[in-house]
């Protein structure tokens, strides 16, 4: 039985078997199998049936197509609950895209997605061009006028939907090569008009910041046309696809988990079998397979993939029943070795088992299970870890090494929307954080330990160049967050450049390094200065930053003549560590407003707010509309 038929079949009574249906939901999302009648039949228990007792999230998504999308939208909706959410879809029937982007007060706006994915088949909207002439000029003109469609759409739905994102699918080649091989360098040939097609789609997500493009070529290329989509089913029903239904639910996924922090951070590796062929214990340096000829050199490939996502700012960490010293050197000493020790940020080499490993390092990077992705070769492994820690996605091994360098392809779990100079620099900030551990367990009193740090803060207004690192704050800290408001970029860009607001930043350096920006906040003013928005980086919690925070914006809100300075907070399952901020720092509590707990400071002197000895404070302008 699969997963999802466990899944549906405890529906039936959902209150009783909660934990069995969130371990099950586990599971489907490692390896997202289902068939199209288990599929509708969850989406009908979700629209009829009460599912509160699983804590899902509500997340809207609108579809808009020129192609039908009943039998795709069931496939959707399981591929959410796979990984705990509650999709609201909006599709308002096929080829009504530019009535419900047009039209400010249509139904599409009053559902208000959170993501819209604009999928235009091709074929149908091009199709006819394609099949009734070889003119140049004609197809030229056809893509020409499906690309100032594409943008008006876009362009209305960005105005209209602010905070949401849109994806643009991409056009895949279809049309049948009747020139032959020549099809493939004809001018304005169909491969040359598709080109010239996602070239423009592309250039068109980049002038937007909340715009993406789905590489549809990339994903029928890897399934196969004849897959995609039933040719039976194309011309009796307008079905673009059927069998592809649940490859294009996870590539929406992608997307869906990035912009709900659902995404992973970190891959766990094995060594043995898993980075080289062999074991480290028995065969050494020059034992173990790994670079040229089969088959170390789909090893090589596999570490050249992970030294990559890496470089994007996916941790990578290894757990390994080895002696230390014998991986060690392999990870010195081998010429063909393409991560060596400084790639991982933390490493659990012993003879404990994998399960009690992956607790030992998600407690390291204070990270939680749903961090994580584990990748090990043996089978027995695998299921001790899915059973013990069953957040933690444990990757299906490959039965061929020569599909290991594929295997994190097959995720939707790591991608993100954005990628900053601290993505890049996040392996060295990690291992940093180990210094600092070691340095503090040296000292003898914790204000020693800080005062040994040589913690620098510089705080100013925000900047262009910054907005994409505060972006990924927004939409990922939970823990030290006020009120846990997800602005998007294109919110932050207005925000930035408004008199009414003071968007700050600050950055932290120590004598080990950079830290990068790890704190941010919003003021708005509207009568009163009010803090809208306190976040905080979990890695610099208890180090004194908020307090050069709150001092700034105290003195921001008195150079804009407010003589008072109010705060605010949303109590989430996860903000407790921002709770008593404003208390510790002299505010007094106002009581509530619904859900939202006011706070006042008084006194705005610069006196008010005490900054730690052991931060060193550099300002930058308050407003930079008056610097």
């Amino acid at each position: 039985m699969s997963e999802l038929s466990k899944i549906v079949n405890l529906l039936q009574d959902p209150a009783n078997h909660r934990q069995d249906i969130i371990r099950s939901t586990y599971r489907l999302d490692e390896n997202f199998k289902c068939s199209s009648v288990d599929a509708a039949t969850l989406w009908n228990i979700a629209r009829r049936k009460d599912l509160s007792a699983l804590e899902l999230e509500r997340y809207t998504v609108a579809i808009l197509s020129n192609t039908t999308q009943e039998f795709f939208l069931p496939y959707l909706y399981a591929a959410g609950f796979a990984c705990g959410l509650d999709l609201k879809i909006f599709w308002p029937g096929f080829d009504r895209i530019m009535e419900m982007a047009a039209n400010p007060h249509s139904s599409l706006y009053t559902a208000d997605p959170q993501v819209v994915f604009l999928n235009y088949n091709q074929e149908a909207k091009l199709g006819q061009t394609y099949y009734g002439t070889l003119t140049r000029g004609a197809r030229l003109r056809a893509a020409n006028d499906f690309v100032q469609e594409v943008s008006l759409v876009v362009a209305n739905l960005t105005k209209a939907l602010p905070s949401a994102r849109v994806i643009i699918h991409s056009l895949y080649w279809f049309h049948p090569p009747v020139l032959g091989y020549l099809d493939s360098v004809q001018p304005e040939g169909p491969s040359d008009i598709s080109d010239y097609v996602n070239n423009e789609l592309r250039a068109l997500a980049r002038a937007y910041s909340n715009v993406y493009v789905l590489d549809m070529q990339r994903i029928v290329g890897r399934i196969g046309f004849a897959h995609w989509r039933n040719s039976n089913r194309w011309f009796g029903e307008g079905v673009e696809t059927v069998s592809g239904n649940p490859t294009l639910a996870r590539e929406y996924l992608k997307f869906i988990k990035s912009f709900t922090k659902r995404n992973r951070k970190v891959i766990v590796l094995d060594v043995d079998n898993t980075l080289w062929g062999g074991l480290a214990g028995e065969d050494g340096v020059a034992g173990i397979r790994l670079g040229s000829g089969y088959p170390g050199n789909a090893y090589k490939r596999f570490q050249q993939v992970l030294k990559l996502y890496s470089e994007r700012g996916i941790l990578l960490a290894l757990n390994s029943k080895n002696n230390r010293d014998d991986v060690m050197t392999i990870m010195r000493e081998h010429p063909e070795m393409v991560l060596r020790e400084n790639d991982f940020v933390a490493t659990q080499i012993n003879w404990d088992d994998k399960a009690a490993n992956m607790e030992k390092i998600a407690t390291q990077l204070d990270l939680s299970p749903n961090s994580f992705v584990f990748v090990d070769d043996s089978p027995q492994e695998r299921d001790l870890v899915r059973h013990a820690m069953p957040e933690i996605l444990v990757a299906e091994f490959p039965d061929q090494v020569a599909d290991l360098p594929y295997l994190l392809e097959g995720l939707n779990d790591l991608d993100y929307n954005s990628f900053t100079e601290t993505d890049k620099n996040r392996t060295q900030m990690y291992r940093t954080d180990s210094l600092r551990l070691e340095l503090k367990n040296g000292t003898t009193s914790i204000d020693s330990y800080f005062a040994m740090l040589e913690t620098r803060v510089t705080i100013a207004a925000a900047r262009e160049a910054d907005l994409g690192r505060l972006e990924q704050m927004f939409q990922r800290t939970n823990q030290f967050n006020a009120t846990t408001k997800r602005y998007t970029m294109s919110e932050l860009q207005l925000l930035a450049g408004s008199r009414d607001h003071a968007l700050v930043f600050a950055n932290m350096s120590d004598r080990f390094g950079d830290l990068g920006i790890i704190a941010t906040a919003l003021l708005t003013f509207n009568e009163r200065a009010m803090i809208d928005s306190f976040l905080m980086s979990c890695r610099v919690i208890g180090r004194g930053v908020e307090s050069a925070v709150l001092a700034y914006l105290a003195k921001v809100a008195s150079q804009r003549g407010c003589r008072e300075l109010y705060g605010s907070f949303v109590p989430t399952k996860k903000n407790e560590p921002a709770r008593d901020v404003y208390v510790r720092h002299g505010f007094e509590t106002l009581g509530r407003d619904g859900n939202t707990e006011i706070f006042v400071l008084r006194d705005l002197t610069d006196s008010s707010i005490g900054v730690p000895e052991y931060i060193t404070v550099k300002e930058g302008a308050c407003d930079r509309q008056n610097p």
